[in-house]
């Protein structure tokens, strides 16, 4: 469960840096659709009692803290309660070099100056802790300070409106939350089992598979084409143009019901989120009866739509939305499947094999090609067989484990 935790969460990261890329270039040619709401009602709201009671300093604080702590833990790579003890003893430095900062009004000097003393402040734990490991921290320190560089600077120039004037609760709270929490869900993925590395490796692996089954097909699909009958090919003739003119059709209603409800970029939003992730998670949503499946796709994305923060608000809801919708109807496709799929788990596919009589090679090559997704290249030099060879062998283990299916 923890490892599916982490996937959902680094696959949030990865998604909305792809939706902030798109944005950011649509913004640069002159689409404005994605700044701040300074007259949401219910933020005004709470900046007048935020201002009123001063509680606009303790958030600012608050979210001070958590950047601090998640730089310099990410630099020393602990998260020890050393670590934490450490970060509330020091913060008070932190402040203070806020404050200073706000009486020089300088970029030319503050910038430097962040950059200075949050390094100081890193390499500190890291001799008090007696790591010795200052290249590491300097290393993990520059490379953080660079992705947190660019990420802002994006994030600014496709949020903000340069028109406006002065800076209250309202911009604050929209111009850091989806910040504040995607430096949470880095720091609780770089700190989960083996790190973030573990995904990032799958994604390349899932990656790579991709462009080898993409080149196989561009190959062998003239070839099969050549080797349909007259009746195949008038088949899918009429299957294609139906099936692409029926997906529009349903895309154009659930944008249509969205427009109506003002909610059309965020529709967006999460339909995107949703088709970039649909595969990830194992079996791809997908229902036999195509009125049903109608019915079902514009039922949920309506129910979605309605409760989804505005993208004036925050980019991060409708991705975590869209994602989440992908991770529900997969887990809802496999436990309705009893036949193998691309990400089916480990357990069940060994389960089923002990079941159904198959030895332990036979099951170590299917759980490698369903649950490990491993192309059939590198199965092949894993149980140095030719590729041909894993290709049949998998095709009569198949067979047998559809018997009684």
């Amino acid at each position: 469960m923890e490892k599916e935790i982490g996937k959902i969460m680094y696959r949030i990261i990865v998604t909305y840096f792809i939706i902030l890329l798109v944005v950011f270039v649509l913004k640069l040619i002159g689409l404005d659709y994605f700044g701040i709401d300074e007259n949401n009602e219910i933020l005004n709201i709470m900046n007048v009692y935020m201002t009123k009671y001063k509680l606009d300093i303790v958030w600012s604080y608050i979210n001070c803290y958590i950047y601090y702590y998640v730089m310099i833990a990410v630099a020393n790579k602990d998260n020890s309660k050393k670590m934490i003890k450490y970060s509330i003893i020091t913060f008070p430095i932190v402040i203070g070099m806020q404050y200073m900062k706000e009486i020089i009004q300088n970029s030319l000097i503050e910038i430097p100056l962040d950059f200075l003393y949050l390094y100081i402040l890193s390499l500190g734990y890291n001799l008090i802790a007696n790591k010795k490991d200052i290249k590491g921290v300097t290393k993990r320190y520059l490379l953080y300070i660079i992705i947190n560089f660019v990420f802002q600077f994006i994030s600014v120039i496709t949020r903000y409106k340069y028109t406006e004037v002065g800076y209250n609760f309202v911009i604050s709270f929209i111009m850091n939350f989806d910040y504040l929490l995607l430096t949470i869900l880095f720091y609780r993925i770089y700190f989960m089992g083996g790190g973030i590395k573990c995904y990032q490796m799958e994604e390349v692996s899932l990656f790579s598979q991709k462009l080898i089954l993409l080149k196989t097909l561009l190959i062998k699909l003239p070839k099969k084409l050549r080797k349909l009958t007259k009746e195949q090919k008038i088949s899918w003739a009429i299957y294609i143009p139906l099936f692409l003119f029926w997906n529009f059709f349903t895309l154009v209603i659930l944008l249509l019901v969205a427009k109506i409800n003002g909610t059309f970029v965020e529709c967006i939003f999460i339909l995107s989120a949703f088709w970039i992730n649909k595969s990830i998670f194992g079996k791809a949503f997908h229902l036999k009866n195509v009125i049903f499946c109608f019915i079902v796709s514009n039922f949920t994305y309506y129910c979605l739509n309605r409760i989804t923060f505005p993208i004036s608000v925050s980019f991060v809801i409708p991705i975590v939305l869209g994602i989440m919708l992908a991770y529900i109807t997969s887990k809802i496709m496999c436990k309705m499947s009893k036949e193998l799929y691309r990400g089916m788990p480990e357990k069940e596919i060994r389960e089923n094999c002990i079941a159904k009589g198959i030895n332990e090679i036979d099951t170590n090559i299917l759980v490698d090609f369903y649950s490990n997704k491993y192309s059939i290249v590198k199965i092949a030099r894993k149980y140095n067989y030719a590729e041909i060879t894993i290709k049949k062998k998998k095709r009569n283990i198949e067979m047998i484990y559809k018997r009684g299916l």
